[in-house]
């Protein structure tokens, strides 16, 4: 049996802060497969344009799912959805704060404004997480 969500719009979601360390970077290349020097090496990524190396894009976009996680006890279930947008990189040594705000309550569903920020307030993530009633 589906359960209405108790939030409204203007609601914030608690945001989660996770620095983003060399050896999380480390960790996740070996985990993922994916030893792109762009994330692991500063000088190449210096020459791509980038202040030193950046973070896997999939590094940050797991902060808002572990977000949701937190606050709504699961995620995904049937019916979640999210879309983000990468808006800019997360480099080596940021703090990172997923954030989000309930926008909308459409029908059963909630729509939530969702977002990584580095420690300047500066976007790397933006989205929408569109959220399933829950089951008692």
């Amino acid at each position: 049996m589906a359960t209405k969500i108790a939030a409204r719009a203007g609601d914030e979601i608690p945001p989660l802060k996770v620095k983003v360390s060399r050896k999380l970077i480390d960790d996740f290349s070996v985990m993922a497969n994916d030893r792109n020097p762009v994330h692991l090496n500063d000088e190449f990524a210096r020459k791509r344009g980038f202040p030193g190396a950046i973070a896997h894009g999939a590094i940050a976009a797991s902060f808002l799912l572990r977000m949701l996680t937190k606050w709504l006890g699961s995620w995904p279930v049937k019916g979640d959805d999210l879309e983000i947008t990468f808006i800019s990189p997360v480099l080596v040594d940021t703090t990172v704060t997923a954030k989000g705000v309930v926008e909308a309550v459409d029908g059963q569903h909630l729509v939530c404004k969702v977002w990584c920020e580095n420690d300047k307030g500066e976007k790397a993530i933006v989205g929408t997480a569109r959220i399933a009633p829950r089951a008692k």
